[in-house]
């Protein structure tokens, strides 16, 4: 949660960016799980 709460203003944010690529694609994520269907990498 530091680096949430320090964000932008810290050099090291990759969980910043990794839980802001979760949250945009979580509902796409949900809709798929819920059709069963496994994206291709």
């Amino acid at each position: 949660m530091y680096e949430v709460a320090a964000f932008p203003n810290i050099a090291d944010d990759d969980q910043v960016d990794s839980m802001t690529q979760l949250v945009a694609y979580l509902e796409r994520a949900a809709r798929l799980a819920r059709l069963k269907i496994r994206p291709q990498s």
